[in-house]
């Protein structure tokens, strides 16, 4: 019998994912919408100024961009929330070993380290899946704490982006990181299964 119980956190991250999905194609059919509307606005005049003409580029490119960095952003922390409240129910399983809190690193890389080093789950996630949560947090973290920006001399981080860009749709313009049309519903789906794929590891060592 199991003192902790992680999996509720898991379950929990996955019915927010499935809201987010939802949320997302709303976002998206609304943001096409106002855009238009705009521009139909503009059109009507008959004469466009500049004023007029760099707002609705703003409109067209800031706005949404802007929108779905916050998304994601929220989308992921609450992916990292629900990893780390699902170590602190498995310390109830494991009071003579390392705290989550003892060890290295934070966030996802911390929480993998303890399913692995304390939990004793060979591969919390799968290879492939790993390299791309790595990948998202790598994001997340540039669009946080460095305005969005990418400089052409980042080899490493525009390999990143491109990766990422193969399963959910983001590209480079200008230095600046773009979070294109259904890149957060891609994201979701993907975040979706890794607490999918952690909890039904955790169901064969034994937790319900």
């Amino acid at each position: 019998m199991k003192n902790g119980d992680p999996i509720r956190w898991f379950s929990m991250h996955q019915f927010l994912c499935e809201h987010y999905q939802h949320l997302s194609d709303k976002l998206e059919e609304y943001l096409i919408s106002e855009i238009n509307q705009f521009s139909n606005t503009i059109n009507s005049l008959g004469q466009r100024s500049a004023r007029e003409d760099l707002n609705s580029w703003a409109l067209a490119t800031l706005y949404p961009n802007t929108v779905r960095y916050s998304m994601f952003i929220t989308l992921y922390k609450q992916f990292e929330y629900a990893l780390t409240e699902a170590c602190h129910e498995l310390e109830k399983d494991h009071p003579n070993s390392e705290k989550l809190s003892d060890l290295k690193d934070k966030g996802i890389r911390r929480a993998h380290t303890y399913l692995h080093k304390v939990v004793g789950i060979e591969e919390p996630f799968e290879p492939a899946s790993w390299q791309k949560i790595k990948d998202l947090n790598t994001l997340r973290n540039k669009i946080i704490h460095n305005d969005a920006i990418i400089k052409t001399n980042e080899k490493d981080h525009i390999n990143i982006v491109k990766r990422i860009n193969v399963w959910a749709p983001v590209i480079i313009k200008e230095t600046r990181i773009v979070l294109c049309n259904n890149f957060i519903k891609h994201a979701s789906q993907f975040l979706y299964k890794q607490t999918s794929y952690v909890a039904e590891n955790l169901r064969t060592a034994g937790w319900e």
